[in-house]
């Protein structure tokens, strides 16, 4: 998707974000050398009116 899509390449060390639609959660995708890192964040405790 991203080689696709943002016309990036994502071995080269750049950090993409992807929020979803309903902003509550964040994915990160990173090379670290060896392979791709998805990291995954649920964003409840920092929307606003969210407790």
């Amino acid at each position: 998707m991203v080689q696709s899509a943002l016309a990036q390449d994502p071995f080269t060390g750049t950090v993409f974000v992807f929020r979803a639609k309903r902003a509550d959660r964040m994915k990160i995708l990173f090379w670290d050398g060896s392979g791709l890192v998805p990291l995954g964040t649920l964003l409840r405790n920092a929307l606003p009116g969210s407790g």
